[in-house]
């Protein structure tokens, strides 16, 4: 009886064991007093929110000392009005700093004073200055969205926040083979205890 018991605890733990996932994240970047041109139309001192969604096992290093993680989609809300972002973006974080960036060009936002932050757990919003350094002299590509392409001029000492939400976590149901492998383990159990109970009836 031991060793049936024993095969089907393995049996059973073979069955529900469930593989460790990537957990979403959402990072919010709040921008004060933005210029620049969206689309071709210029805008000054208006407020930009970007919102980059990613996982956290494709946080990585680069190289320099710092960890970045490119973003599975991209959105910036400029007016009210939310526009997907289409080119590649990230972040990084780590001792050179925190900032979003061009994973295959270079850094757009630059935080100032932003060190700690680390881009895999959950932030409430928190306020940080930050400067934009984006295209001025640098060559650096166009960000493309979906209301065309966004420029914003080089500023610093400017007012902004971050934060991280990580997605509530999911218990998956178990498939209904694991009940029924569950529910004659308890069998096996309580048959167990009879006979025990009855040998020390002898």
């Amino acid at each position: 009886m031991k060793h049936l018991l024993h095969g089907a605890t393995l049996a059973l733990a073979s069955v529900v064991a469930i593989p460790a996932s990537a957990v979403p994240i959402t990072y919010t970047l709040g921008t004060d007093g933005a210029s620049g041109m969206l689309g071709g139309n210029p805008f000054i001192t208006s407020d930009l929110t970007f919102v980059l969604n990613a996982d956290t096992d494709d946080i990585a290093p680069t190289g320099f000392g710092d960890l970045a993680v490119k973003a599975s989609s991209a959105t910036v809300i400029f007016n009210g009005s939310t526009f997907d972002i289409l080119s590649p973006i990230g972040l990084y974080a780590g001792s050179g700093g925190f900032g979003m960036w061009r994973p295959d060009d270079g850094n757009l936002l630059e935080f100032e004073g932003s060190e700690g932050i680390d881009l895999s757990l959950a932030t409430s919003a928190t306020a940080l200055t930050y400067k934009y350094t984006q295209w001025s002299g640098r060559g650096l590509d166009d960000v493309d969205t979906s209301a065309g392409v966004l420029v914003f001029d080089d500023q610093s000492d400017v007012s902004g926040s971050f934060g991280a939400v990580l997605a509530p976590v999911t218990l998956v149901p178990l498939p209904a083979a694991s009940w029924m492998l569950i529910a004659a383990l308890g069998a096996l159990v309580g048959r167990s205890k009879l006979a025990r109970h009855a040998s020390f009836a002898r």
